[in-house]
């Protein structure tokens, strides 16, 4: 391995210059860079993969699983981490926004049934979208993030007594008009939850076992709830320290319990590898939904997004793709043509936007478009000289 090849920042910081002064150098956060290199996509994808993941894990620091099938055949089964146990098949792991697409499906299974038409007003489920403007959001509005909600939810913290019927009590404003404009929103997935929970007279966590994780045979599939120990769970590496022997990693610390659990459909499924690969299997065999109901769940609305999904077909190939990510866990997942299916579950967080940028590579390379690969991290040492008043 090549030696590291370090610069000196000092930063020279004037307080006071009265009388006497004395100086005091402080070490600081060491800051890194990451030069990155632009790569043309091969014939050989599944080598490009594999070469592309070990080099993430060797000059990023990137740690995860990889699984990449086509044809029903494993080209990558591969685990890059030092905790090979946080991505044990039968190990619980945060999928978070990856939860969409069983929430769609469990919508789409209440249709099937009779029970609602994803074209049905907000307003027939719940009052508050009674209300003005709101009265033409649909289902199919909060599927497609195309109901006009803001992002996000608006209570400052996640706590376990929120339930989807507060949820939907919640004072509700539109920031664009319904059909019209795209805005990701978490909140309307949280919606689109508590109808599960009305429609079905059932927890949201058990009515998600009914109508998909049970019939579809995802036994290690579940809902995120107050019962279940952090501790069973795959773990993040959360953030990077410097020591004498090189940047590490610290070891594996809980992020879920306390920040994500009353997301329910929007982030708050857990799944793992073997499951989502089951999952998949569904979805490019259009063997769990009706034929009807998979054409609806993924037909695209705006920005390319269906119903917990979004499609990528701009290179000739259509990829249906989602990812999900928090802190210290990050998934994405590639449904393509002929069961070509490529999972990747990260327990990396992200230094600045490294990881995301190099997700944004498998993405491109994955769409046969050229894409950036990191070399070596360079870690530079940052002083600041101060002087200060003595007196």
């Amino acid at each position: 391995m090549k030696p590291a090849r370090f610069a000196l920042k000092i930063t020279v910081n004037i307080l006071t210059i009265i009388g006497c002064l004395s100086g005091a150098i402080q070490l600081m956060r060491p800051f890194s860079f990451v030069e990155w290199i632009e790569t043309a996509p091969s014939v050989d994808r599944s080598q490009q993969l594999s070469d592309t993941f070990e080099t993430l894990s060797r000059n990023l620091g990137w740690q995860g699983s990889v699984k990449y099938i086509v044809n029903g055949s494993k080209k990558i089964d591969k685990i890059w981490s030092k905790y090979p146990d946080i991505f044990a098949n039968d190990r619980p792991f945060q999928i978070n926004s990856m939860s969409k697409q069983f929430t769609a499906a469990a919508i789409l299974r209440l249709q099937e049934q009779g029970r609602l038409s994803i074209y049905d007003p907000r307003c027939n489920f719940f009052a508050k979208f009674c209300e003005g403007d709101k009265k033409i959001v649909t289902l199919h509005h909060l599927l497609t993030h195309t109901s006009g909600l803001a992002p996000t939810f608006t209570l400052d913290d996640f706590i376990w007594t929120i339930s989807p019927k507060e949820i939907a009590e919640q004072t509700i404003k539109l920031t664009g008009t319904p059909g019209k404009t795209f805005e990701y929103s978490n909140f309307g997935y949280q919606l689109l939850s508590a109808v599960i929970a009305k429609i079905t007279g059932l927890e949201f966590s058990q009515a998600m076992k009914i109508l998909v994780f049970s019939p579809a045979g995802l036994s290690h599939t579940q809902v995120y709830t107050s019962g279940i120990d952090p501790a069973d769970l795959a773990l993040g590496l959360s953030t990077w320290i410097l020591s004498p022997l090189g940047p590490t990693l610290h070891a594996p610390v809980p992020r879920f319990a306390t920040n994500r659990a009353n997301s329910y459909g929007a982030g708050a499924i857990l799944s793992t590898p073997e499951d989502l690969l089951k999952w998949a299997k569904h979805i490019s065999q259009q063997e769990f939904l009706t034929k009807e109901s998979y054409a609806q769940y993924l037909q695209p609305a705006l920005k390319d997004y269906a119903l917990g999904w979004a499609i990528l077909d701009d290179s000739g190939e259509r990829l249906v793709w989602h990812n999900g990510g928090s802190t210290g866990l990050h998934s994405d997942f590639y449904i393509g043509e002929n069961d070509t299916y490529l999972l990747v579950m990260s327990n990396t967080h992200a230094i600045g936007n490294d990881i995301a940028k190099a997700m944004n590579s498998i993405q491109n390379l994955m769409t046969g478009k050229p894409y950036l690969l990191p070399q070596e991290r360079k870690w530079i040492p940052s002083f600041s000289l101060s002087f200060l008043n003595n007196n």
